[in-house]
């Protein structure tokens, strides 16, 4: 394993305390916490901005990249509702993570090797996987498979999972899955779903159709940054693998 950087939020925003558990039958509440979610972004997303003048850059879907298409303002947030988020750029054969509190978010998996792949397959942890094709779905043996894109970008959840309908309208895109036995799908696109949720050996797999969710560009828009937090803001540990294809040359701490 590479460890690259334990993340600790140093914002001097105000922290959330939204806590890990949303009454279901309290819609109000719901909403306040979508508003509260919001104004935070956008004091986050100041400080990326002021960030990025500094000459700081990073990864697609990096959670230590101030760049549009990075993950940095994410990964304050759930800093702030005391989640750590730590990141690594690669798997060791012999990989071990806890059983319980731990999310492993995975991006771009097509530039992981069949053997981190087979790694992946077998951990007991929650796993969300951004952007998975066949071929990698396959390799990690998910009983699903993929759908054309239908062209759309703003999305309804269309379904009754918790961080979908605090979020409401997302923008996702990349096609759709199918939906396993026993699985939820949610934001429809053509014949399959952006967002596929499922119960695999006692653990919770999710699968995103593309980043845009998580991007610091993007996470002030519609329900964004809600569906981002109702997905990672679950266990204590986040777990953030970038492939090391698209991992940064400099493996230095970014703060902000």
């Amino acid at each position: 394993m590479t460890v690259i950087e334990e993340f600790t939020a140093t914002s001097d925003t105000s922290p959330i305390h939204a806590g890990h558990s949303v009454d279901p039958t309290i819609r109000q509440r719901w909403r306040r916490s979508r508003v509260l979610i919001g104004a935070a972004v956008v004091v986050v997303i100041g400080a990326i901005v002021v960030a990025l003048g500094s000459g700081n850059s990073g990864a697609v879907l990096d959670p230590r990249s101030y760049t549009p298409s990075g993950s940095h303002a994410l990964a304050v947030l759930l800093g702030q509702r005391d989640v750590r988020v730590i990141t690594m750029t690669s798997v060791g054969p012999d990989e071990q993570f806890e059983t319980s509190g731990t999310t492993l978010v995975v991006v771009s998996p097509q530039y992981l090797s069949s053997d981190e792949l087979s790694t992946i397959a077998s951990t007991p942890v929650d796993l969300v996987l951004v952007g998975a094709g066949l071929d990698e779905i396959q390799a990690l043996g998910l009983p699903l498979a993929t759908q054309p894109d239908d062209g759309k970008t703003l999305r309804s959840p269309s379904c009754s999972l918790r961080a979908a309908t605090v979020a409401g309208s997302a923008q996702l895109t990349g096609g759709g899955y199918t939906v396993p036995s026993g699985g939820q799908g949610c934001y429809p696109d053509g014949d399959g779903f952006a967002l596929v949720t499922f119960e695999r050996s006692g653990h919770r797999v999710t699968l995103l159709s593309d980043g845009t969710p998580l991007m610091n560009s993007s996470l002030a828009k519609d329900g964004n940054a809600a569906l981002a937090l109702g997905l990672l803001d679950i266990h204590p540990d986040v777990v953030w693998l970038v492939p090391p294809a698209i991992a940064p040359a400099s493996s230095g701490p970014h703060r902000s």
